[in-house]
């Protein structure tokens, strides 16, 4: 898969991310007080929601066209999938067809230091083992939620902010820094979790170099568990 591919994916799919959601605000009310914790946990549940339900209608409307072709927009029913969102898209050439597929990662713009978890080391070395066909891109939703207290109902509203449909917002998952993720001793195999998430660097990596990376992942949370076992 060519560079110059994988650019045109990446700015097709923040003009039709951003199509569908720049400028949106999701409001929804509850009939008893909603903490602060609550209010945080929800939001990127919701944007995810609202995503999956607004995108596939986007596809249908014919605007602005894109460089290549959306032929399909599929919405995995299994849990373990890696993506929530994926599409077929032919590339302008007319002759390359590649899975676009879709993490979506909803960040409160008001809290710092989450550390969100990107994907199992275990899932991405087996994804980036198989065909180029299929990449798997991250889509970092910044959103911004207010809340207003109207006798016992709460309403809130997560305003999907601007600097999500940037390439700081929508990235393949290989172009991360490696100063961006930090591994994990989380289940199976460990966790990649996002670091430095206010601090994006994209980097030009291909998928044996991810595997390399992956790797050094592995290695270094098998030092930690032996270094851990000597402990006691």
């Amino acid at each position: 898969m060519t560079k110059e591919i994988l650019k045109q994916a990446s700015d097709d799919l923040i003009k039709l991310f951003s199509r569908a959601l720049k400028g949106k605000e999701l409001k929804i009310t509850f009939n008893w007080g909603v903490s602060e914790k609550t209010v945080s946990e929800i939001g990127g549940r919701l944007i995810e929601d609202f995503i999956l339900a607004s995108l596939p209608t986007e596809l249908e409307i014919e605007l602005e066209p894109f460089s290549g072709t959306f032929i399909n927009c599929n919405i995995p029913k299994s849990q373990r999938a890696m993506e929530d969102i994926g599409f077929t898209w032919l590339a302008p050439d007319g002759n390359t067809s590649i899975e676009l597929l879709i993490d979506v990662k909803g960040h409160n713009e008001t809290k710092t230091g989450s550390r969100p978890n990107l994907a199992s080391i275990r899932k991405c070395k087996e994804f980036y083992s198989r065909p180029e066909n299929e990449e798997l891109w991250i889509f970092y939703c910044r959103y911004t939620p207010t809340v207003e207290k109207e006798s016992t109902d709460t309403n809130i509203s997560y305003k999907i902010e601007d600097g999500s449909f940037t390439d700081k917002g929508m990235f393949l998952l290989k172009s991360l820094s490696d100063r961006n993720m930090d591994p994990a001793n989380i289940g199976s195999g460990g966790q990649i979790l996002f670091a430095r998430e206010n601090n994006i660097t994209l980097i030009d990596r291909d998928r044996k170099g991810m595997l390399d990376f992956l790797d050094s992942l592995s290695d270094h949370l098998g030092k930690l568990k032996e270094a851990k076992k000597k402990k006691k």
